[in-house]
């Protein structure tokens, strides 16, 4: 399959038509280059902000689900259009939306907090972790922030998680780099596919950031396991062919087999620990 994920430009758009517009130029000019899967960043949806408040948005999120189920369905690719604040019975939720080819609307919400959302109190934390069964494959997601828990993504790899998608918006080059290692981390970790989105340009503040996808460090795959990398903080798009095959390949035959060996290690005693004085 082939994936593409975005250095999302961040542009101070006038009106929904603005908008609109903005983002159907993206997805058709993905389509036509055959993405089966685009990827938008965390709070790429808060660009409506530019031109109506919180409260509007909130009471008009179905003319931005139209938006994206339309182009999905018009150009046969699924979308997952990053995040947006969405109300729910449980409060404000950070929810990353997953749009189908064939009209579905699936969502993830971000489940851990970071400090500056919670100090804010602009969202209520996700309690539920999903894995979309796609024609692409078996797909979840973890919202920035989650993606540095290990247990988060381990959870949506043992359910059959192949590749996890990682909108992130990030506004110092500290949280760049949290965000990007991690995602490493839980590619070799669990010998699976990680692929990141980034917000970049200005907001209400700068922003900072490159798309990544990330694989195994292991044969097959590059010697850092880094598909694609962007050229950081410079609006454009990384893409990929991802063939889930080699996953199950080196998870049994590679120069090691992290896959197994961490679950062998969760399914059993830990090694015994002692503290010298």
């Amino acid at each position: 399959m082939k994936i593409t994920s975005l250095q999302y430009g961040y542009h101070h758009v006038s009106s929904f038509k603005e908008y609109a517009s903005k983002i159907e130029s993206v997805v058709a000019l993905h389509a036509k280059q055959e993405t089966q899967l685009l990827l938008f960043p965390e709070y790429a949806g808060m660009e409506m902000l530019s031109f109506m408040t919180l409260d509007n948005l909130l009471c008009h999120l179905d003319d931005y689900l139209h938006l994206f189920q339309m182009l999905s369905q018009r150009f046969q690719l699924y979308i997952c259009s990053g995040s947006v604040f969405t109300a729910t019975e449980q409060g404000i939720r950070n929810r990353a939306y997953l749009f189908s080819p064939d009209g579905e609307i699936l969502h993830q919400d971000k489940c851990i907090l970071t400090p500056y959302e919670r100090k804010e109190n602009i969202a209520t934390p996700g309690d539920t972790l999903q894995v979309f069964c796609t024609e692409l494959g078996k797909v979840g997601i973890c919202i920035c922030y989650d993606i540095e828990f290990p247990a988060l993504a381990r959870s949506l790899v043992k359910a059959g998680a192949d590749l996890i998608l990682v909108p992130s918006y990030t506004s110092s080059m500290h949280g760049y780099h949290r965000v990007f290692t991690s995602c490493r981390a839980r590619a070799m970790e669990n010998q699976c596919y990680i692929v990141q989105s980034a917000t970049v340009g200005f907001t209400d503040e700068m922003t900072y950031g490159a798309a990544a996808i990330c694989g195994p460090i292991d044969r097959l795959f590059p010697e850092d396991g880094v598909l694609a990398l962007g050229t950081r903080d410079i609006p454009g798009a990384v893409s990929a062919h991802l063939d889930f095959s080699q996953l199950a390949y080196i998870r049994k035959e590679g120069e090691t087999t992290n896959y197994e060996d961490l679950q062998h290690l969760e399914n059993n005693p830990l090694p015994l620990l002692r503290i010298h004085k």
